[in-house]
């Protein structure tokens, strides 16, 4: 299975959020049209016969995500921008669970060096 998530983070004053979810309810279905950013990144050149016409899509707060049981929990930790803590994040920050994302220790997962018999 392939799937893609994105976590939408809209500048404060930003429309096109608003103005997709405002189309999305009106035709009840979009495009997903790649585009090749310019060598300077100023423009964007659309390559709409590559589109792919889809009808389903889920808005979600991220404070509605279950990060144990729900499948779009890896979400939750994209991208490198400051979020605010989840309301689960919240608590595990309180009980002092809460490292960060780079100092998480995995147990169990030494590689165990093969000593050669003589």
């Amino acid at each position: 299975m392939i799937s893609r998530m994105n976590r939408m983070n809209p500048a404060p004053g930003s429309k096109n959020l608003d103005y997709f979810k405002g189309a999305y309810r009106h035709y009840k279905t979009y495009i997903l049209v790649p585009g090749v950013l310019s060598s300077d990144d100023s423009s964007v050149k659309l390559i709409p016969e590559l589109g792919i016409f889809k009808s389903t899509i889920h808005f979600r707060q991220a404070s509605d995500i279950d990060p144990k049981q729900d499948p779009d929990a890896p979400v939750l930790e994209m991208g490198t921008a400051k979020r605010p803590l989840t309301p689960y994040g919240q608590r595990q920050a309180a009980d002092g669970k809460r490292r960060g994302k780079h100092s998480r220790r995995r147990r169990g997962n030494k590689k165990k060096k093969n000593k050669k018999k003589k």
